[in-house]
């Protein structure tokens, strides 16, 4: 199982990712040197995050931006979608759009993940507090069948259709 990953329940299928014992460790100057860079181009990461999905649905999504602290909300959305890059380690961006469950349940997750960075915790404690959040009902898997459309590198944009409660299964895929 990959970092965070529990309450996501399905994974991209082109993303570069690290394993849990691969994961990257940084010090503190090198993450707010690595968030600096992430706030330097505001616009230029909204784009990003709004590329993981056609623009019907990105361009009326909730749309997040990292800063310092974490995930900042920079548009209120109308159609239930959240648009954000998501970083599975600290060395990875991943444009990203939930849909309403996603949303609901795995994006939560990735909040805490990075207010978590932001603070300089290590990514085992990072982990420890996700499993911790589902094991307490904090974090919810998805209920539902849910869309992740991702955008990796070199890769033309696709939906992943995901069913609940089940880690890592991809059900079916449809390209846009």
């Amino acid at each position: 199982m990959g970092s965070h990953s529990r309450g996501n329940s399905c994974t991209p299928l082109f993303s570069r990712r690290f394993s849990r014992n691969q994961s990257p460790r940084l010090n503190a100057r090198q993450t707010q040197a690595r968030v600096r860079f992430l706030i330097a181009r505001r616009v230029e990461r909204v784009k990003l995050a709004e590329s993981a999905a056609p623009p019907e649905i990105s361009g009326k999504a909730t749309a997040y931006v990292l800063d310092p602290t974490g995930y900042v909300k920079v548009r209120d959305g109308e159609n239930g979608f959240s648009c954000f890059v998501d970083r599975q380690t600290p060395l990875n961006l991943e444009p990203t759009c939930f849909d309403a469950e996603g949303s609901a349940t795995t994006f939560p997750t990735r909040i805490l993940v990075e207010e978590c960075r932001a603070k300089g915790e290590p990514e085992d404690q990072i982990n420890a507090e996700i499993e911790s959040g589902y094991k307490s009902g904090k974090f919810l898997v998805p209920r539902k069948p849910g869309i992740v459309s991702p955008v990796a590198e070199d890769f033309l944009p696709d939906q992943n259709y995901c069913e609940p409660e089940t880690e890592d299964k991809i059900v079916g895929r449809q390209f846009i």
